[in-house]
């Protein structure tokens, strides 16, 4: 994890130096920028001190894991390393919007929305966002990325996952929403955002 400590730590300096909030746009914006810039190469086990190992996800907090579909053969493409922000809880599964199916720009846009829902003084104090589909939906048509939002909402069943969960704390959502984690068969991350 030297290179997420590299960036927190280089952030923090950001972050004193200019005074920003850590939710800000101006934050969110050099979250973009530094964690392409820095890290080139990232992958399940390095992303472990960025959250905590569970068994049972929660609408509102994102996940990182490894998956295998149950249909890979008849789908056109797919991420076998999805990171989502679970909407909805099944008794076999889960619902959730896994941003690698989004441009880098739309996943900025729709992070804005999200941070601004943390900072509102309803949600509790470990930062849980009280977030469902409705919501996330809204958010992404106000900031007109609505096409990549649907195209970015999937259904995972638990039989199929591949590894461990990782829930990451919130203070590590921008920082792995933007980090190369993906891990698309068939066709690259490239191909998807253009043919969504």
């Amino acid at each position: 994890m030297a290179a997420y400590n590299t960036i927190t730590s280089r952030f923090e300096d950001y972050k004193a130096k200019k005074g920003i909030d850590v939710m800000s746009r101006e934050a969110l914006n050099w979250f973009y920028n530094y964690a392409n810039r820095l890290v080139k190469t990232s992958s399940f086990s390095r992303t472990l001190s960025a959250g905590q190992v569970t068994t049972r996800p929660i609408p509102g907090k994102f996940y990182l894991y490894q998956y295998d579909p149950k249909t890979k053969e008849k789908m056109p493409y797919y991420d076998t390393m999805p990171l989502v922000l679970v909407t909805d809880v099944t008794e076999d599964g889960w619902y959730g919007i896994n941003f690698h199916y989004m441009p880098p720009a739309a996943r900025l846009r729709i992070m804005e929305g999200l941070y601004s829902t943390i900072k509102n003084k309803a949600v509790n104090d470990n930062l849980k966002i009280k977030i469902n589909w409705q919501k996330a939906k809204s958010i992404a048509k106000a900031a007109s990325s609505n096409q990549f939002l649907q195209h970015s909402i999937k259904r995972y069943l638990s039989n199929y996952i591949a590894s461990p969960l990782i829930e990451l704390s919130p203070e590590y959502w921008a920082l792995c929403v933007f980090l190369p984690l993906s891990r698309f068969k068939k066709k690259s991350d490239s191909f998807i955002w253009k043919n969504v």
